[in-house]
């Protein structure tokens, strides 16, 4: 899957309504919780798959 770094566009905003603010931190919390699809790398370089058990994508919101 080809990524795009050259037209990439992303933006930053403050939540200021607390329940809206509740809402983000989790979701961010269980995204960087994710180690579903994880890989340990090597120091020859190989990626090891990890496959831990959290999956974000099966988390209910």
């Amino acid at each position: 899957m080809p990524r795009n770094f050259q037209n990439r566009f992303e933006l930053l905003f403050p939540v200021l309504d607390k329940e809206a603010k509740k809402k983000v931190l989790k979701v961010l919390k269980r995204q960087v919780r994710d180690d579903r699809n994880s890989f340990f790398l090597t120091p020859e370089g190989e990626k090891r798959l990890w496959g831990g058990r959290h999956d974000a994508q099966r988390l209910e919101l």
